[in-house]
C-alpha cells in the first residue's frame, strides 16, 4: 500500500495505478447553491491531489458510489468539476459504477466500467459473495473498533485476508460499517486483518483486537 494508505487509498506501482479515492459527491458536497468549502471536507481533495502530483499515476479508478445520486454531477460547482477534469489530465481516469451512480458520470472526463480487471486484481464497486481471490472492492465502509486499555476506538480501515480486500470510503460523510458487522461474515477464508487509518500512517489490527458495537 506504501505511501499512499493513510489516505484511504491503495496503489499498484508496477501499473502505476492509484484506486479508490471516493469523492462521493451529493447533497452535502459543493454545489452552485451551497458554499465550495464544503467539497474539501467531504471529498478530501487537497491529499488526493497531493497524492496525485507524487505518484503521478497513470491510472485513476474510482470504486463507485462516488456520486450520492444521479442529479449530484448537475449539481457540482464549475470550480470543483474544472478540479476533477484536471486530476483527469494526463491518466486514465475509471469510475467504476456503484450502487448510487448507476449510470456514472456523464460530462466529467473518463470511462465507466463494471468493473475492472488490473493485472491479478479485480477492482468492483460492491464485494461479491464467497471467497473471490484478487477482489478489490469498496461499498461496505469498513470501521475497526479497536479495544484498548482505557476505552475503545473507532477508525476507518481495510480489511484484508490476502486474498481479497475492502477499502475505506473516502468520503467526509460516508460512514463506517464495524469490520465485526454480519455483512464481512463469509467473505474471508482465514481471519482477517484490518488496517486502521491513522495519522501519517496505518496501524496493523488484529482480529482479536477488534470490539463490536
Amino acid at each position: 500500500m506504501g505511501d499512499t494508505a493513510h489516505f484511504g487509498a491503495l496503489s499498484a506501482p508496477r501499473n502505476r495505478a492509484l484506486d479508490r479515492i471516493r469523492f462521493q459527491i451529493g447533497p452535502r458536497a459543493a454545489t452552485k447553491q451551497n458554499d465550495g468549502r464544503k467539497i474539501a471536507k467531504v471529498a478530501k481533495a487537497a491529499p488526493p491531489i497531493v497524492l496525485f502530483a507524487v505518484l503521478a499515476p497513470r491510472t485513476l479508478v474510482l470504486l463507485g458510489d462516488t456520486f450520492h445520486d444521479c442529479r449530484s454531477e448537475g449539481r457540482l460547482a464549475a470550480q470543483d468539476a474544472a478540479r476533477i477534469a484536471a486530476l483527469a489530465r494526463g491518466r486514465t481516469l475509471v469510475w467504476v459504477i456503484g450502487n448510487h451512480d448507476a449510470d456514472g458520470p456523464r460530462a466529467l472526463p473518463g470511462e465507466v466500467a463494471d468493473e475492472l480487471v488490473l493485472g491479478g486484481l479485480i477492482l468492483r464497486h460492491e464485494p461479491q459473495a464467497g471467497p473471490q481471490r484478487g477482489e478489490v472492492a469498496g461499498h461496505l465502509h469498513p470501521a475497526a473498533k479497536i479495544a484498548a486499555p482505557r476505552g475503545t476506538l473507532r477508525r476507518r480501515c481495510f480489511i484484508t485476508d490476502g486474498e481479497r480486500a475492502v477499502l475505506p470510503a473516502f468520503g467526509a460523510y460516508a460512514g463506517g460499517l464495524n469490520v465485526l458487522d454480519a455483512a464481512f461474515a463469509g467473505m474471508f477464508v482465514r481471519p482477517p486483518l484490518t488496517g486502521a487509518l491513522g495519522t501519517g500512517r496505518v496501524r496493523a489490527i488484529g482480529w482479536r483486537r477488534l470490539a463490536a458495537d
